[in-house]
């Protein structure tokens, strides 16, 4: 028997649904880096197309297409982010711990990157899933986590 009244059960199942049917922007990697500037990404001239997000994140959230295969992960590996598939980005997530995936912003060449967070003793570091690929210590600025939620998001599309 429930004992929740039917009314509150209609508004909870469409506070959820309505979570459930938001879609995020996929925007390019450019745009990402201005989005937290005076360029909102969210526009549609610069929007690709909307993602579906069931995550809990934040308003300024978006979407991206991987690029390369630094975080194309071994096989066996549990998560892996091969080049073409769609990741989301949560820009209000900056203060991450490691072993969470972000977005940063290397400060010497301005270069945008996606990468795990990695942080040890005093130092921190970016790496990357494929072991072909090194690891970035110099400076950079964390631009947001990724998102972590529905994992057939995490693989592109087959052909």
């Amino acid at each position: 028997m429930n004992s929740i009244p039917l009314e509150t059960q209609k508004l909870a199942t469409s506070a959820f649904v309505r979570q459930a049917a938001r879609a995020l922007p996929l925007i390019s990697w450019a745009q990402a880096r201005g989005a937290n500037s005076a360029t909102d990404p969210h526009l549609a001239e610069y929007v690709e197309t909307w993602v579906d997000c069931s995550a809990d994140c934040s308003v300024n959230s978006y979407a991206l297409r991987v690029q390369g295969d630094s975080m194309s992960a071994p096989a066996g590996s549990d998560s892996t982010y091969p080049h073409g598939s769609i990741i989301l980005v949560d820009p209000d997530r900056r203060s991450v711990v490691s072993g969470e995936r972000v977005i940063a912003c290397i400060t010497e060449t301005g270069e945008l990157t996606f990468r795990v967070y990695r942080a040890g003793g005093s130092s921190c570091w970016l790496e990357p899933l494929n072991p072909w690929f090194s690891a970035f210590t110099r400076d950079f600025v964390i631009l947001g986590a990724v998102l972590e939620g529905d994992s057939s998001r995490s693989r592109p599309p087959a052909d």
